[in-house]
């Protein structure tokens, strides 16, 4: 008797062993779909990253930032998108154009050595990454200035 009830109880832990493996292979199997799953969705992700900052690249290739125009609430014309900052008397605004074409702002670029010694000037509009490295590289700059270096090379490629 003793012996049949062991082997009952023997039969009994091995299918539930059984279950159990079956049970655990299936969990198994679960989990290796979802992690390739998630793979696949963290490569479209970075993909999606990837094209969204070449569009804003391409969106920035258009935008030019005039700084230092003292006009008021003139009415202007052209291609101004903005005002950066609001107007304040006394003050000087900053302005966000959005030029239909980039040759129009490699134009533009070209000619601000035309404002050299008025309050007037104009910038590209940088990613925000980018103008992050640049503040940082400010104290960096006016040390320069100050030993009398007229330029300064750095290797900002950790921004792009």
């Amino acid at each position: 008797m003793d012996m049949e009830r062991i082997q009952k109880v023997f039969r009994s832990v091995e299918e539930n062993m059984t279950q159990i493996n079956r049970k655990l292979d299936n969990i198994t199997t679960e989990m290796n779909q979802l992690r390739n799953e998630n793979i696949k969705l963290k490569d479209q992700v970075s993909k999606q990253d990837d094209r969204i900052e070449k569009l804003e690249r391409e969106v920035e290739k258009k935008i030019t930032i005039v700084r230092g125009i003292n006009e008021g609430k003139e009415e202007r014309n052209g291609e101004i998108k903005r005002e950066i900052r609001k107007y304040k008397e006394g003050r000087y605004e900053s302005i966000l154009l959005k030029l239909v074409k980039e040759s129009t702002r490699a134009e533009i670029l070209r000619n601000t050595s035309n404002l050299k010694g008025t309050k007037v000037w104009i910038d590209k509009d940088y990613p925000k990454n980018i103008q992050a490295e640049r503040a940082k590289l400010i104290p960096e700059m006016k040390t320069a200035r100050e030993r009398g270096a007229t330029e300064l090379t750095l290797d900002i490629t950790s921004c792009l």
